[in-house]
């Protein structure tokens, strides 16, 4: 019995000095590798950014407590943001990001890099990044935009839902909500953009939730019933059949019914 703790005991310390070993190397890894030394093609091609805005993005976060090293030999703030872009970019395994040889981290790390970024984003950059706009030289300056690209007026913007998978909930507590009509879990997560692409508006409920309550339990709802009851210009969103019909809501139909009376 002696014997056998013995080889136990050596088996652990072997692998105590091989997980050592691999910190000790990914460190030396992480201070060899500066993703910014990259040419502009590259990096973009690796972050789906410019060099520009990651840096503009981690200059954003450079004040956000829970960002800085806690260790002497912790993450880095400019790491730590370009590991969760990197992931964001390609929706890839956490290992497998981390294992990149320009991050040489490991997986529990990549999660922890996840939600404080993902959460600090949502602190300190949302706000300024996705707005609904807000007065009416906002809103006449994307109805035109709109105007010029579809040659119908009054369009502030396009709204509709998309299933994003996640892993079965756990603990179990209203499970079902989260498994929506195609038969998988998710988060039913409504986006309002304008001819840009840009995100004005977000909105996210459990999968089983339909597009048109979400849109009813949002504020811009109330924004674009207040705009039309008090006679506040003639906006619209543009939306598919998943909608019901309302004064401030155009569905592809009426969107292609005004296209031919505009021709004829």
């Amino acid at each position: 019995m002696a014997f056998v703790a013995h080889i136990l005991v050596l088996n652990e310390l072997e692998q105590h000095q091989a997980i050592y070993a691999l910190k000790v190397q990914r460190r030396r890894l992480r201070d060899i590798y500066n993703p910014f030394d990259l040419r502009e093609y590259d990096f973009t091609k690796l972050f789906r950014i410019s060099k520009n805005l990651a840096l503009y993005i981690i200059d954003k976060l450079s004040n956000v407590q829970r960002l800085q090293r806690k260790r002497k030999n912790g993450l880095s703030l400019q790491l730590q943001v370009l590991v969760v872009i990197r992931f964001f970019a390609f929706g890839s395994f956490q290992r497998c990001v981390g294992q990149d040889y320009l991050g040489s981290i490991s997986q529990p790390s990549v999660s922890r890099c996840i939600t404080r970024v993902a959460t600090s984003l949502y602190e300190v950059c949302l706000s300024d990044w996705v707005r609904f706009p807000q007065n009416d030289a906002e809103r006449k300056a994307v109805e035109i935009r709109f105007r010029d690209l579809m040659g119908v007026p009054g369009i502030i913007g396009c709204i509709d839902g998309t299933q994003v998978a996640i892993a079965t909930p756990f603990p179990l507590d209203n499970e079902e909500a989260y498994k929506n009509h195609h038969g998988y879990h998710s988060i039913n997560c409504q986006l309002i953009c304008d001819n840009q692409l840009r995100i004005m508006n977000v909105l996210c409920f459990p999968g089983t939730v339909h597009d048109q309550f979400i849109f009813s339990s949002s504020i811009i709802h109330t924004e674009m019933n207040r705009l039309h009851t008090q006679r506040i210009g003639k906006y619209f969103l543009l939306a598919d059949s998943g909608y019901r019909a309302e004064p401030f809501i155009l569905t592809g139909l009426v969107i292609y019914t005004l296209y031919l009376i505009l021709i004829t």
